[in-house]
Protein backbone atom coordinates (compact mmCIF):
# COMPACT_ATOMS: atom_id res chain seq x y z
CA UNK A 1 0.00 0.00 0.00
CA UNK A 2 1.26 3.29 -0.85
CA UNK A 3 2.38 5.77 1.73
CA UNK A 4 -0.49 8.01 2.07
CA UNK A 5 1.05 10.99 4.30
CA UNK A 6 0.78 12.03 7.72
CA UNK A 7 -1.93 10.52 9.62
CA UNK A 8 -4.48 13.09 12.08
CA UNK A 9 -5.98 11.84 15.29
CA UNK A 10 -8.84 13.48 17.25
CA UNK A 11 -9.90 12.11 20.62
CA UNK A 12 -13.12 13.06 22.29
CA UNK A 13 -14.63 12.08 25.66
CA UNK A 14 -17.82 10.38 25.32
CA UNK A 15 -18.28 8.91 29.31
CA UNK A 16 -17.63 10.16 32.69
CA UNK A 17 -17.71 13.54 34.07
CA UNK A 18 -16.14 16.00 31.55
CA UNK A 19 -12.21 16.29 31.96
CA UNK A 20 -9.80 18.45 29.64
CA UNK A 21 -7.99 16.54 26.99
CA UNK A 22 -4.70 17.86 27.16
CA UNK A 23 -4.31 17.56 23.19
CA UNK A 24 -6.97 16.28 21.60
CA UNK A 25 -5.02 15.83 17.99
CA UNK A 26 -1.67 13.48 19.30
CA UNK A 27 -1.82 9.74 19.09
CA UNK A 28 -1.65 9.56 23.09
CA UNK A 29 -4.36 11.62 24.27
CA UNK A 30 -3.42 12.64 28.17
CA UNK A 31 -5.50 14.09 30.73
CA UNK A 32 -5.30 14.99 34.29
CA UNK A 33 -7.06 12.39 36.31
CA UNK A 34 -9.72 14.14 38.70
CA UNK A 35 -10.22 13.52 42.84
CA UNK A 36 -12.57 10.84 42.93
CA UNK A 37 -14.37 9.11 45.93
CA UNK A 38 -15.33 6.15 44.27
CA UNK A 39 -13.96 4.20 41.60
CA UNK A 40 -15.40 5.94 37.58
CA UNK A 41 -15.05 5.09 34.46
CA UNK A 42 -13.87 7.74 31.48
CA UNK A 43 -14.77 6.66 28.32
CA UNK A 44 -12.43 8.04 25.16
CA UNK A 45 -13.15 7.74 21.44
CA UNK A 46 -10.31 8.04 19.10
CA UNK A 47 -11.18 8.63 14.90
CA UNK A 48 -8.06 8.62 12.54
CA UNK A 49 -7.73 9.50 9.29
CA UNK A 50 -5.36 10.34 6.33
CA UNK A 51 -4.41 13.01 4.30
CA UNK A 52 -6.90 11.85 1.49
CA UNK A 53 -9.78 11.97 3.94
CA UNK A 54 -10.13 8.16 4.44
CA UNK A 55 -11.98 8.03 8.37
CA UNK A 56 -10.86 5.26 10.79
CA UNK A 57 -13.41 2.90 12.37
CA UNK A 58 -14.14 4.62 15.79
CA UNK A 59 -11.68 3.11 18.68
CA UNK A 60 -12.65 3.51 22.27
CA UNK A 61 -10.71 3.48 24.98
CA UNK A 62 -12.26 2.86 28.80
CA UNK A 63 -10.32 4.75 31.64
CA UNK A 64 -10.47 3.68 35.33
CA UNK A 65 -9.92 6.19 38.16
CA UNK A 66 -9.70 4.92 41.49
CA UNK A 67 -9.27 6.75 44.78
Amino acid sequence: EPDVGPLQYHWSQVRGSKVPLLDPYSAQAKFLAPFVVEERTFRFTLRVTDIRGADSVPVYVDVMITP
